[in-house]
């Protein structure tokens, strides 16, 4: 496969989240991916996962969760786009809790 492909192929899956449900198409795609490209999404998901986990415990600890949380899923979301939703609900939510004034 040509790296043309693999963007691609990438791009249909970003455009349509349904398309890796089928159980054999997640298969193809991570073996026709590159394995730079699936490395950097582990490292990604790791750092940005830790972060945003961090940020959760914030809540219950003493801590800045506000802001970690945010951090943690811009990071995810640079990869993930169902991180980017959730990033972007985040900020529709804090948009919504600020005074208006």
């Amino acid at each position: 496969f040509t790296e043309a492909h693999n963007a691609n192929t990438l791009i249909l899956h970003l455009a349509n989240p349904n398309s890796m449900n089928h159980p054999h198409h997640w298969k193809s795609w991570l073996l026709s991916a590159p394995p730079l490209r699936i490395a950097k999404r582990i490292v990604i998901a790791v750092i940005g996962g830790t972060v945003t986990l961090i940020g959760i415990a914030l809540i219950v600890l003493p801590g800045p969760a506000f802001v970690v949380i945010p951090i943690g899923l811009s990071i995810l979301a640079t990869e993930f786009f169902w991180a980017r939703r959730w990033l972007n609900k985040a900020r529709q939510m804090a948009a919504k809790m600020k005074p208006h004034g």
